[in-house]
């Protein structure tokens, strides 16, 4: 992120310079267009001045009790760590919980900062807050097992490869000091890179309005047992600048990943583009790979929230298990 803050204050400078010593109206106008973009873009596209602010959500009331954390130890020596995706909460991961149980698994999904309380409670997060959550769960459950996968969905996802990427360089995470790398690792339609123009404005517009309210409704939106989605239903702006932000930096490193990934996303899924899967696949350092994408062209739903739909419950699991089976 630093090489990109300096670009644009290299850009920012050499406008002001020439819009002050060159005398020629239109390259003094063509500089005037560069400084305003660069400005735009230094704003927009860095995370300069931004301060996280301490967030503590322990003591707040979840809008449902089924929100919360997930921690069912049954004295085995293997365990799941599930992260859930942007909004959403533990509760996404009910149908498959009780078949990683079965599977002899102890299943350990945190809820993360902001998530299950209340939408206003939810705009003082960002993404450092949740990436911290991850580390305290992962660094606090890793040595109590011999076997220890991460699996995370969608933003869950990109957490998946952030804490990867962090646990190859513990010296700049304390809080990872002395901590196992994870056994596998799985992302399902994981964003590294949205390529949205929207993106571009988003911090400064989030300045103005700092989310839109009821942006989509699930019950109209979703089919196949994901109608019952339990999350936020608004678009928060300065949330999704932080995590865009987040994806920068995870893109940037993903040849640091070197333990065994799964990789699962659907073609035609509608909140992260199909791409980012081959993205990341190519990046990787990983020796042992494995790459499913499931067909849901019969149905017309989002095709992104995997572990709700009722046609993947059987195919999504026996995938999961087969493919941490193996890595074991």
């Amino acid at each position: 992120m630093t090489r990109r803050v300096l670009i644009f204050i290299f850009l920012i400078l050499i406008s002001v310079f020439s819009i002050i010593f060159i005398d020629h109206s239109a390259i003094k106008a063509l500089f005037g267009v560069i400084l305003i973009f660069s400005v735009i873009l230094l704003i927009n596209m860095t995370t300069l001045f931004h301060r996280v602010r301490p967030l503590d959500d322990t003591s707040e009331k979840l809008i449902d009790s089924r929100a919360k954390d997930v921690e069912i130890r049954k004295g085995n020596n293997r365990a799941v760590m599930l992260i859930h995706g942007f909004c959403s909460n533990p509760w996404l991961f009910h149908k498959h919980i009780p078949l990683f149980e079965q599977a002899g698994y102890d299943v350990i999904a945190p809820r993360l900062p902001g998530h299950g309380i209340s939408s206003e409670y939810f705009m003082n997060t960002d993404f450092q807050h949740f990436s911290a959550r991850v580390r305290d769960v992962y660094a606090a459950n890793r040595l109590r097992y011999e076997k220890f996968h991460v699996i995370g969905i969608s933003m869950g996802g990109l957490l998946t490869l952030n804490l990867a990427e962090e646990l190859s360089d513990q010296k700049k995470h304390p809080d990872l000091k002395d901590s196992l790398p994870p056994t596998s690792i799985t992302t399902l339609a994981a964003p590294v890179q949205m390529k949205d123009p929207r993106m571009l404005i988003l911090r400064m517009l989030s300045w103005v309005v700092p989310r839109f309210k009821d942006t989509w409704d699930p019950q109209a939106r979703e089919t196949d047992g994901a109608e019952c989605w339990m999350g936020y239903n608004d678009l928060f702006l300065r949330q999704a600048w932080s995590l865009s932000m987040a994806m920068v930096d995870v893109r940037q490193n993903l040849k640091k990943i070197e333990v065994p990934h799964q990789m699962i996303h659907a073609r035609g899924d509608k909140d992260v583009p199909f791409s980012n899967l081959w993205k990341i696949a190519k990046s990787t350092s990983s020796q042992m790979q494995e790459i499913w994408t499931p067909d849901l062209s019969d149905f017309t739903h989002s095709r992104h929230s995997l572990f709700l739909y009722d046609s993947l419950i059987t195919p999504l699991n026996k995938r999961i298990l087969e493919f941490l089976d193996h890595v074991e």
